[in-house]
Formats: structure tokens, C-alpha cells, sequence
């Protein structure tokens, strides 16, 4: 095929794809982007070990990102149990639960979720570490009088102890 052929050929369909092309990218750069998203949380569930006890490790089950007020039922290889209210954080604990795989089935009968086996004790620490200055941070960042969040669900000392941590470094560089 000889060049001006080729141009002959190629130069409409360009000109048509580079004027649309403009014409659609000005087009949805003029509209405004909504200013508020809803985040459905999904809801998980896990073994989580005690840190703080001393001795024989503990465990309880907890499960975070259920709907408020929901009931929601267990099975796992220590015990099983039915009829849970899940609080208004979404969150709830069943506490004396042994290492090992459980399931959660919301009462509604629609889902049921595998829960997470237990971590290894440091590595748990240091999620929860990593976590609580996280948490900490972003409240106090948000609102210098933030003071950490009263859930059904217990945090650990090393969890409140880097929550405070990170309430300080955002104290310190936002307030």
C-alpha cells in the first residue's frame, strides 16, 4: 500500500476517534463527583488469642462489619452457640473459644462466614500494635479530643497503649 493511500485511509477514522475522544473526556470531567460514598462493610470474623493474660493462652471469637442488631449464630470445635446480638459497631465477641476453625452463620440464613484462625502471639501483637496507633492517629487527627472507642469488643493493653502513642504524635503535629 502506497503512502497516500494510507492517509487517504487512516486520516477519517483518527480525526472521528481523536473528536470524540475529546468530546467524552470533556464530557466527564464537567460532572460533579458525588461527595458522599457508602462503604458496605464486609463482615469477617477470627480466632483472636489473649495477649494480655499471663500463662495458657485464651481465645475468644470476634467479628466485626455485621449490620447492628443483627443475630448471628456460631459453630466451632470447643462450642457452638445461637442468638447473638451484634452492637451497634457492627462487632461482637464470644469469649472462652479455643484455637480453631469456626463459622458464623447470620440468623437471617443468607451468609455464613469462615472465621480466621488464631495468629501467633507476636504476630498478633504487633497487628494490634500496628492497628491501635492507626486508630489513635486518625481519631486524633480528626478530633483533638478524641478519646478511643467503647465497643463490645475488648482492646488490649497493646492495643491501648499504641492507640495513646498515636494520639500523641497526631496531638502533637495537628493540635
Amino acid at each position: 500500500m502506497n503512502r497516500r493511500l494510507r492517509l487517504a485511509l487512516l486520516t477519517p477514522p483518527l480525526a472521528v476517534s481523536f473528536a470524540l475522544g475529546t468530546a467524552a473526556g470533556a464530557h466527564g470531567m464537567s460532572e460533579e463527583v458525588p461527595q458522599t460514598a457508602t462503604v458496605v462493610p464486609t463482615a469477617v470474623c477470627a480466632v483472636v488469642r489473649n495477649t494480655d493474660a499471663a500463662g495458657q493462652a485464651t481465645f475468644s471469637l470476634m467479628g466485626e462489619g455485621f449490620k447492628q442488631g443483627q443475630k448471628v449464630s456460631f459453630i466451632g470445635p470447643s462450642h457452638s452457640g445461637s442468638g447473638f446480638t451484634v452492637d451497634a459497631d457492627g462487632a461482637f465477641v464470644v469469649t472462652g473459644a479455643t484455637d480453631g476453625q469456626y463459622h458464623i452463620s447470620v440468623d437471617d440464613g443468607e451468609s455464613t462466614i469462615k472465621c480466621a484462625r488464631a495468629k501467633t502471639e507476636q504476630s498478633q501483637k504487633d497487628e494490634e500494635k500496628a492497628k491501635g496507633f492507626a486508630d489513635g492517629y486518625k481519631a486524633v487527627k480528626e478530633n483533638c479530643q478524641a478519646k478511643p472507642a467503647q465497643g463490645i469488643a475488648p482492646r488490649t493493653e497493646t492495643y491501648n497503649k499504641a492507640w495513646n502513642e498515636g494520639a500523641a504524635a497526631a496531638a502533637a503535629k495537628f493540635c
